[in-house]
């Protein structure tokens, strides 16, 4: 298992890396509605802000089973951000 820093530093990377993804998609596509584009934009930050915390209020002990667990699902939960960004496409 990595460091919590490290898991931190990877959830802001894909998270302002889709953000960067989203704003180039509404350069080339002008016909893209503001309120659509606005709301997929809030809810990438929102999932970012919600990993964030959820990394920041872990109370178990650390080295445990559940440690692991906990952390990975966090892992997974960040290919939500992912599915996010097909909204505009749609």
């Amino acid at each position: 298992m990595a460091s919590i820093r490290k898991l931190k530093k990877d959830i802001n990377y894909v998270a302002f890396e889709l953000l960067t993804e989203i704003f180039t998609f509404k350069h080339f596509h002008e016909e893209l509605e503001d309120k659509k584009f606005d709301q997929v934009i809030r809810k990438v930050v929102s999932k970012r802000n919600e990993l964030i915390s959820r990394v920041n209020q872990y109370n178990g002990k650390k080295g445990t089973f559940s440690y692991k667990q906990y952390f990975s699902k966090i892992r997974e939960e960040m290919i939500e951000l992912l599915l996010i960004t097909e909204e505009l496409s749609q």
